[in-house]
């Protein structure tokens, strides 16, 4: 009787953290930000949606075009990654140069 507490004492701990791998959305979003020092910036999040996207990009750190980290102060456009384009060159040519 012991060894099977024991047993699930183990194997309860491990059951859980698989439930949890199966919980993170399995879409990707790039964000489009403006920082507190309204530079533009992306963060990269994963998300169920879009406005999903946009709520937690408003909460991180964006890597600016000029590579440094800085705090989000506004969300300016989600998009899918990778397959969404933005319209400004100079920042999706920043987003093609991002490591994958």
């Amino acid at each position: 009787m012991k060894k099977m507490i024991v047993a699930l004492c183990i194997i309860a701990p491990l059951l859980g953290q698989v439930g949890v791998a199966n919980a993170m959305p399995s879409n990707e979003y790039i964000c489009k930000v403006q920082t507190t020092s309204l530079q533009t910036g992306v963060v990269k999040v994963q998300a169920n949606d879009e406005s999903a996207a946009k709520r937690i990009a408003a909460q991180g750190n964006a890597m600016r075009l000029d590579g440094v980290k800085e705090q989000v102060k506004t969300v300016v456009q989600c998009i899918d990654f990778p397959q969404g384009r933005f319209q400004d060159p100079k920042l999706q040519a920043f987003v093609d140069a991002m490591p994958r």
